[in-house]
């Protein structure tokens, strides 16, 4: 269960929190020790971590916004705004050879995600019929057990890219969906 003091000091989204037994995880299938780990500029709330795995670079970037998107020009996000977790990777063959590349995505926690679904938009809904993140990818992907997976063939010196959005709480408004499919990695960056 989700803690006591989130449902304690409620805010806007406090009711969402029992539409789920737990927070939800992820788990991405990255080789064991990093490489390398810093905060952008050394200083902003966005971890970079970079491993280095059979000649192929894979690069995290994360940090988190609001589901409306940050307005630099604007006041502060309130306290409850809904959050949403950004992720990046950025896949590159960094050898001589052609590298065939697995990726996987594994959601899970409280609420099982066998039945997990994605459609033509990337957005993820989970059993209860909620979205619960959404992928944007330039291929496509495989999907069973609430397991993802994208498979690609990177020549040498090729990239890929791969964004994941995960809201802190279940989606279940289509404005709120609609926020998240705008949502995008570059411009909040």
């Amino acid at each position: 269960p989700r803690s006591s003091d989130l449902t304690r000091l409620a805010g806007k989204d406090t009711p969402r929190l029992k539409l789920e037994k737990g927070p939800l995880e992820a788990r991405f299938g990255l080789p064991g020790q990093p490489v390398d780990r810093t905060l952008e500029q050394e200083s902003l709330p966005i971890c970079i971590t970079t491993w280095d795995e059979d000649g192929v670079r894979i690069e995290q970037t994360t940090f988190v916004t609001q589901i409306e998107g940050l307005n630099s020009e604007g006041p502060p996000p309130p306290a409850d705004a809904t959050a949403v977790c950004l992720v990046r990777f950025m896949l590159k063959n960094i050898s001589d050879s052609a590298k065939p590349v697995a990726f996987p995505l594994t959601l899970g926690g409280g609420e099982s995600f066998d039945k997990l679904r994605v459609d033509d938009d990337g957005l993820l809904w989970s059993r209860s019929n909620c979205v619960r993140g959404q992928v944007v990818a330039d291929t496509n992907f495989t999907v069973s057990d609430g397991k993802l997976k994208w498979s690609w063939t990177l020549d040498p010196g090729q990239t890929r890219q791969l964004v994941v959005k995960l809201p802190y709480i279940v989606l279940t408004e289509k404005s709120e969906r609609e926020a998240l499919a705008k949502l995008d990695f570059e411009s909040e960056h």
